[in-house]
């Protein structure tokens, strides 16, 4: 296993534009509708990566679902905080 690159993926920051870029593409109708009828749901995380990288950012289909994932964390954290 070669550390150095899963280091450099795992440390590599999202800039502001491209976290813009993936929520404006997650939120898309055709995109939650495509994740709400799906079993398995890594050929949509697959497109996802495919407009992204049309858009100019290179990320992994990992990448992408571990950035959501925090992002829905996060979201969850200040909705409660929210009274």
């Amino acid at each position: 296993m070669h550390y150095s690159n899963m280091s450099e993926k795992s440390i590599q920051q999202w800039t502001t534009d491209e976290s813009d870029m993936l929520i404006a593409i997650w939120t898309s109708s055709e995109i939650q509708d495509k994740l709400d009828k799906a079993v398995r749901k890594n050929k949509i995380y697959e497109e996802i990566r495919r407009e992204l990288e049309i858009g100019g950012f290179k990320r992994t289909t990992d990448q992408i679902t571990n950035k959501l994932k925090k992002n829905k964390e996060r979201l969850q954290r200040l909705q409660g905080r929210v009274i």
